[in-house]
């Protein structure tokens, strides 16, 4: 069985072409940057 860690409802369509067999859990993250941080410098962080 596969997870999907997303609550994008366009990834769960596409997954489900696939297979069916997938659950979906997210979490309440939040994933945005500091004002002070660069999009190309948050992988290095």
């Amino acid at each position: 069985m596969l997870i999907l860690a997303s609550k994008s409802p366009r990834r769960k369509e596409l997954l489900s072409l696939i297979t069916e067999d997938f659950v979906v859990k997210t979490t309440n993250v939040d994933e945005r940057l500091p004002n002070n941080i660069e999009p190309a410098n948050a992988v290095t962080i």
